[in-house]
């Protein structure tokens, strides 16, 4: 009996399930620090505009999961044309990385700036990845995005993208 008394006075532990990047089933015990999100559990949409002849705009990340999950790192940020073949663009980190912990329904923004685009060829429709850090994954969303302005015909194009943040 005071063994039956004693289990009763252990604290019961919730525990959540998400999905990772391939599939299988993490299981988080509240309370534990937060594991890196996945593509599996995050909804993204992203948004783009001209702006002083770039293309200005964002990636908004939504943690569609049970469980709070952890940004950490840089994303990495890729630009593919027709036949998903990467566009002739190097990218930029222009602040910091940061750690940011993303609970469920809760939303982080990855910021971006593409500039001085020169060739004659544009495809017609963009496809955006944003790879996540720590093996998380990618997420991968279409843009019908009109082509940067031509500034400097001898310097490549570039795309300059922030670290992860709280969104808005």
């Amino acid at each position: 009996m005071r063994l039956m008394t004693a289990l009763l006075a252990v604290p019961l532990l919730a525990v959540a399930c998400t999905s990772s990047h391939n599939n299988n089933r993490r299981i988080q015990v509240a309370g534990t620090r937060p594991g890196p999100c996945s593509s599996g559990q995050l909804g993204v949409f992203a948004v783009a505009n001209g702006g002083g002849g770039a293309m200005v705009g964002e990636f908004a990340l939504r943690n569609n999961g049970l469980a709070r999950c952890t940004l950490q790192g840089r994303p990495v940020v890729s630009l593919l044309g027709t036949n998903r073949r990467p566009l002739d663009v190097q990218t930029e980190g222009v602040t910091p990385a940061r750690r940011l912990r993303l609970l469920p329904q809760s939303v982080a923004s990855v910021h971006f700036q593409w500039r001085n685009w020169c060739r004659l060829a544009f495809p017609p429709r963009v496809t955006m990845k944003l790879a996540l850090p720590h093996g998380g994954g990618s997420i991968s969303a279409r843009m019908a995005v009109g082509r940067p302005r031509c500034d400097s015909p001898k310097d490549p194009s570039t795309l300059s993208v922030d670290p992860f943040q709280p969104s808005s």
